[in-house]
């Protein structure tokens, strides 16, 4: 009997027929003497089972997976980018019903100022009126000319009150946006302490005359409010990024000047701030309005945040836990910018605040009180 061979891994490629030479001269065997499929040895089932496989060749995987991969990509970045859009169509809506906000108020207040200077016109125009029909009822009816002189006299010395009101009241706003640090002082048109009149036995020549003086300083009064308006228009920006609050509500536990050092020893450190303790995560608000010119880790300050408020003037609020805010944000007065925290040099979790004016710190208490004061 011929050999069997063994089975091999993959499957058995077919059998050629072998041929039957002319001297092959080997004893065939019968039917009968062949063995039966009992006796014959059993095949191993490996090959039928590799068989029942799908074979994929390797080309086909190899440039599938760099395609998948790309297909991949491309998915992800389209994730992206509508996600990018859809947050930018977020916040150009947010800054259209802010503007929209803000338009409705202007217009709102317009209105209220335009129905105001009617008002104003429409009561000068009656007072005017008034002071005709009163001034041609002493000239025609002598009668009534004791009335209407102690009217006029009463609302000659009310309108002396009232003028000596409006002039305190000018005063004391002026002194105090002058009793402000850093800001430039305030100046407005002098009022005369007495105008020239005319003087008449004639006590309604006397009440005119008195009226002009009257008319005199009302005008120049006038003129000084005018001139503190334009002023305080001018200075009003300066007024809103000036920090004039508490960034946080705290224990002080070191003030501004010579200190012995928190961090151990016996050496004396000058503290260029002023240490609030507050537990970790309290809001930390801008002390005025201004633009962020730093927001990162900056060393000994831990987790810093730097508002440029103009004038020269910076605040810096050091060892946050957490920034809330980028450099080149525009912030207002009591807006939260970070949460407190103990990063950087710490002995525990507060607020560090300085204040600089060109760049050199100052003492921020003179600065955390003027809204307390005023």
């Amino acid at each position: 009997m011929d050999r069997e061979t063994p089975a091999s891994n993959g499957p058995r490629p077919p059998s050629k027929p072998r041929p039957i030479l002319s001297n092959d001269t080997r004893p065939r065997p019968s039917r009968e003497h062949r063995p039966s499929n009992e006796n014959r040895p059993k095949r191993s089932n490996k090959s039928k089972k590799q068989r029942d496989y799908i074979r994929i060749p390797y080309t086909y995987v190899r440039y599938s997976l760099p395609l998948l991969f790309a297909f991949l990509i491309f998915f992800v970045f389209s994730i992206y980018q509508l996600n990018r859009f859809h947050v930018s169509e977020l916040i150009k809506m947010e800054e259209y019903y802010q503007l929209r906000n803000e338009y409705t108020l202007l217009e709102q207040e317009a209105t209220g100022l335009q129905y105001q200077l009617n008002h104003l016109e429409n009561r000068s125009s009656a007072l005017e009126n008034m002071r005709n029909i009163q001034a041609d009822r002493i000239i025609e009816i002598d009668e009534q000319f004791s009335q209407d002189l102690d009217e006029l006299t009463r609302l000659r010395d009310e309108l002396n009150q009232r003028l000596a009101e409006l002039v305190e009241r000018r005063d004391s706003i002026q002194n105090q946006l002058n009793e402000v640090p850093f800001l430039p002082s305030f100046t407005t048109v002098p009022i005369p302490e007495s105008t020239e009149a005319g003087f008449s036995y004639n006590p309604i020549e006397q009440l005119r005359y008195d009226l002009i003086a009257l008319n005199s300083l009302a005008s120049a009064e006038l003129v000084a409010y005018q001139t503190l308006a334009q002023s305080v228009e001018e200075i009003k920006p300066l007024l809103e990024n000036y920090p004039a609050m508490w960034p946080v509500r705290g224990r002080v536990t070191s003030n501004f000047g010579w200190r012995q050092n928190p961090m151990g020893g016996n050496t004396q450190e000058r503290h260029i701030g002023m240490d609030i303790a507050v537990p970790t995560g309290t809001n930390i608000v801008a002390t005025g309005g201004g633009t962020v010119i730093r927001a990162t880790y900056a060393g000994a300050y831990g987790n810093l945040v730097v508002i440029d408020h103009g004038m020269g003037m910076e605040t810096y609020y050091a060892h946050n836990s957490q920034l809330l805010v980028s450099v080149g944000e525009r912030v207002t007065r009591g807006q939260v910018i970070a949460l407190s925290g103990n990063t950087g040099f710490s002995t525990g979790p507060h607020l560090h605040y300085e204040v600089r004016i060109n760049g050199t710190p100052v003492n921020p208490i003179d600065f955390v009180t003027l809204l307390d004061d005023n």
